[in-house]
């Protein structure tokens, strides 16, 4: 620090005090470093305000592009489903037309016999739950009316509907994963399956109804009618619908002979895009001529989900018959 006198009158002297250059900067110095965690936090807020400006404005670009990405893979990704070329288209244009040899020709004949007119005219056809039945008399079912369905996945809607017409109605679905009960006053409703063979163990394909590995015990039309005790009982209507695995079912109803009992079958045909296997076509293809062969005409067609690539085959049907040769048990 420096001292200065100075003269403010003759005589008289003032003294003054100046602060030196050093001691000027200890000042400043320790003024800012109080001021340091005013300035940090000064800097932290603006730093906060940038980042929620820069949110606004990414946010809804990242949205933006997420929406485009998902809609060229919807509709330019090479993945999705392929509809052309359709091989039946082509093969039905070919002249003359060559004679089924590929898995894929035997699908085709099966759809275009589907879509021929109805073979049977049914004049009394009624909607029970899902399902159309037909009541002309030649064909609807009477007392003491027997119904098996297979496939329900919890909706017992036509199983019901044929109940509170006189029918006692036997429900069929081991998907459900529910012990053998009785659904109502007429319907009762069992834990097995519907197959082409016996067996405790069968393991099905994943799907929609199946998503975890599991087993179910299976039973041949046959083997369920002796075990209810029904082996010389008219089944007035057999419904399946057993996801892929009723072509192998027909064959083994058609060879065990037990068609000629039931008045009328109702089937959901299904042929997905890896089942049934490609080498068994043809005798799909058989199996359903053979209900045909065997005086079983339609009555009621609903057909979707057609897809005809060779990468991606995929067809189905809900077909009713009734069974024009029936045969009343012996």
């Amino acid at each position: 620090m420096w001292k200065v006198f100075r003269q403010i009158s003759p005589g008289r002297w003032r003294y003054h005090r100046i602060v030196s250059i050093p001691s000027l900067h200890l000042f400043g110095s320790r003024m800012l470093d109080k001021s340091r965690p005013v300035v940090h936090m000064a800097s932290n807020a603006w730093n906060g305000v940038k980042a929620r400006q820069s949110l606004r404005v990414l946010l809804p670009l990242s949205l933006v592009s997420l929406v485009t990405i998902v809609i060229y893979l919807l509709y330019n990704n090479c993945d999705r489903i392929p509809t052309t070329p359709d091989l039946c288209e082509i093969w039905k244009g070919e002249t003359p037309r060559t004679n089924a040899t590929l898995w894929w020709q035997w699908a085709c004949l099966i759809e275009w016999d589907m879509d021929s007119a109805d073979s049977y005219q049914c004049q009394n056809k009624e909607l029970m739950g899902n399902w159309p039945v037909c009541w002309d008399k030649d064909y609807k079912p009477r007392d003491p009316c027997l119904v098996y369905s297979f496939g329900i996945d919890n909706d017992f809607s036509f199983d019901d509907a044929m109940a509170k017409r006189g029918c006692t109605v036997y429900s069929f679905d081991p998907s459900m994963g529910v012990t053998d009960h009785r659904h109502s006053e007429r319907v009762f409703f069992k834990n097995m399956g519907l197959g082409a063979s016996d067996t405790d163990s069968f393991h099905p394909n994943f799907d929609g109804y199946v998503r975890h590995s599991t087993s179910w015990k299976v039973r041949t039309l046959k083997s369920i009618m002796k075990l209810l005790g029904h082996e010389k009982r008219v089944i007035d209507v057999l419904k399946i619908d057993i996801e892929v695995y009723e072509w192998a079912v027909t064959a083994n109803i058609m060879k065990d002979g037990l068609f000629p009992q039931i008045r009328q079958f109702l089937v959901e045909w299904h042929i997905f895009p890896n089942e049934p296997s490609r080498e068994r076509f043809q005798d799909i293809y058989d199996a359903y001529m053979s209900l045909k062969k065997n005086g079983f005409q339609f009555y009621h067609k609903n057909s979707g989900s057609r897809y005809h690539h060779y990468r991606y085959w995929n067809s189905q049907a809900d077909m009713c018959y009734v069974n024009t040769h029936f045969k009343q048990p012996s």
